[in-house]
């Protein structure tokens, strides 16, 4: 986004824009909260009001209707229900209507709470489910660490920004109802001083300008740090081992340093604004209330009530300039979720109402798939038959895991169509299409948790599935080395498994997904990190299941798909060669070169 953009977004959003986002998300409740504002405000105002009047009748003052001024109709009133304004009765009704007014404040507050936390729920899940929701294709052109940073930090950043806009919004309510009190009790007095505080807002509306950037700018670095963060902590061991580390380090401390340098500078023009509140205030009211009485002739008395009330208004009204700088500082948390959530939307993959109830035979027709300029993959025309097992070889970058990520609805083709069970995959519901495929991928994915947990992805441990479980280990030759561990299958693996070696994590991961129900099963270099005696014992195991489901081989190792049905030899992203692994020999010069390769 331009700054051009982000500066006419934020100042469209002033006040009553960034109302109308929070409106989204806590609805019509946010009137109730204002009505309680505002019968707070009153209560408030109308108890301070009494208590001029009842200082002046305890001194024995006859002056209590003049410093009314406006508002003497209250003293009317009590005469007209024949309750005269004595010491004892005006102590009583301002009880009772600070009392109101707490009981009030208390509903308020629950109530505010209870919107605080729907909001909070509302929006994280909201976020959550906008991510699980993009592409593959949308996840590759994001930043992870813009994405953290935005899912944990910013989004409850967000929810700290509504507290504080709403509790502007409350201070707006009392201003209004101190206000309204303070003109009915003497309007020139009230205009002189609006006047006033007009001219003080200049002083604020500076700081916040320069608030906004330091928020902005904390934003910018904290994405960053996050980035950095993640990619430290995925890369520690080769960090480690080359003494890279240090380079993130610096990085990491250069950032975390300047965080804390826009912070402090955020901090110092938070306290300049809360602290410089009460002299501007002050210094108001002095040049008003001297202009009423020595050039207008008013007399104090005749101010009194006013004056209470403005000195409460404004306090409230530079509380609102405090709360409103502290909002600009959490704002930039609100675009930076709002940019997110746009391109998290820009980002979806496409919905439909079809389901892929079963996976029968798989044809693709004239596949395309291009990565900006780059064509990846050009006019793929494969046909895999139910329950058949097929390999996909060729060299590094040839479009093999793009087309295996093709096949499992992972990557959006371009170009041409995916066929099974007479439906493009494309035009159906994918999470139903995905779930019936295991994946087991180049990079074995391991989990911060119990090796039983990794394997059945949390189910509940009953004899059967713990039947299931070890069946599925000795399957890849893990049950004799799980079993040898004092917890067992309760073994806790560590970040990203490291706590045992290469091989067992791949090993878990096929686990994993031979203990998953799928109908069409993709390996990628699945093998590539075992040793080959072990590689030799899930080859044979990976024989066994041909026939069972459909399955996917990418392989470097060539001795691994020997025994599947049919070979298809992929040169940049153009088949080139396709039969049984011994007819593919014989057809293919490359592919017989790529073999005796090997077996040398």
């Amino acid at each position: 986004m331009s700054k051009k953009a982000s500066k006419s977004k934020s100042g469209k959003k002033f006040s009553l824009g960034y109302f109308a986002y929070f409106y989204k998300i806590i609805g019509k409740h946010v009137y109730i909260y204002l009505f309680l504002n505002l019968v707070i405000g009153l209560l408030d105002g109308f108890g301070l009001t009494m208590f001029v009047p009842i200082l002046q009748v305890a001194s024995g003052d006859e002056a209590a209707r003049e410093s009314m001024g406006g508002l003497s109709f209250i003293l009317d009133f009590f005469k007209w229900i024949g309750l005269p304004l004595t010491l004892l009765n005006g102590l009583i009704i301002m009880v009772l209507l600070f009392t109101f007014k707490g009981l009030a404040s208390y509903i308020r507050s629950i109530y505010f709470t209870r919107l605080r936390q729907k909001a909070a729920l509302k929006m994280q899940t909201s976020m959550v489910q906008k991510f699980a929701g993009i592409s593959y294709e949308g996840y590759t052109k994001l930043e992870a660490g813009r994405i953290q940073s935005v899912l944990i930090g910013q989004a409850n950043e967000v929810i700290n920004s509504m507290t504080t806009y709403f509790n502007m919004f409350q201070e707006g309510v009392m201003v209004f109802a101190y206000m309204a009190i303070a003109f009915k009790a003497n309007w020139k007095f009230a205009v002189m001083v609006l006047v006033g505080a007009y001219f003080s807002n200049f002083f604020f509306n500076y700081i916040n300008r320069i608030t906004k950037e330091y928020s902005r700018k904390i934003v910018r670095v904290g994405f960053s740090i996050n980035n950095d963060l993640i990619q430290s902590i995925q890369n520690f061991k080769y960090l480690k081992a080359t003494d890279y580390f240090k380079i993130f380090v610096r990085r990491l401390v250069n950032n975390i340093v300047l965080n804390q340098q826009y912070a402090f500078k955020m901090a110092r023009l938070n306290a300049i604004v809360a602290n410089a509140k009460e002299p501007i205030v002050i210094m108001v009211i002095a040049a008003v209330t001297i202009a009423q009485v020595y050039m207008f002739g008013d007399t104090f008395t005749a101010m009194m009530v006013a004056l209470l009330m403005f000195y409460r208004s404004l306090n409230s009204l530079v509380r609102i300039q405090t709360a409103w700088n502290m909002f600009v500082g959490q704002s930039a948390s609100i675009d930076a979720v709002e940019e997110m959530s746009g391109e998290f939307a820009n980002c979806k993959e496409p919905d439909f109402d079809a389901r892929i109830e079963n996976i029968n035979d798989i044809e693709i027709k004239d596949l395309r798939v291009q990565f900006g300029e780059k064509i990846v993959l050009n006019n793929i025309n494969i046909y895999i038959p139910n329950k058949s097992s097929v390999a996909f070889v060729g060299e590094s970058g040839a479009g093999k895991t793009t087309l295996a990520n093709v096949v499992c609805g992972l990557q959006i083709p371009h170009g041409g169509t995916v066929f099974t069970d007479s439906k493009n995959i494309y035009q159906t519901k994918l999470e139903a299409y995905r779930a019936k495929i295991g994946y087991i991928t180049q990079e074995p994915v391991i989990l911060n948790d119990t090796i039983f947990n990794n394997v059945t992805f949390w189910a509940e441990k009953t004899p059967e599935t713990l039947e299931k479980f070890w069946r599925v280990l000795d399957m890849v030759s893990m049950e004799e080395f799980v079993k040898g561990l004092p917890k067992v299958e309760d073994a806790t693996l560590g970040h990203s498994g490291i706590l045992i070696s290469g091989g067992q994590k791949q090993r878990i991961s096929i686990a994993r997904e031979l203990f998953k129900d799928v109908e069409l099963l993709i390996m990628d270099e699945a093998t590539s990190a075992l040793d080959s005696e072990t590689e030799a014992s899930i080859k044979e195991n990976i024989d066994l299941l041909q026939g069972k489901f459909t399955m996917i081989i990418i392989a470097h190792r060539l001795s691994t798909i020997k025994n599947v049905d049919i070979v298809y030899l992929i040169d940049n992203g153009v088949i080139t060669g396709s039969g049984s692994f011994k007819d593919l020999q014989k057809t293919s010069p490359r592919f017989k070169k790529m073999v005796e390769m090997q077996e040398l």
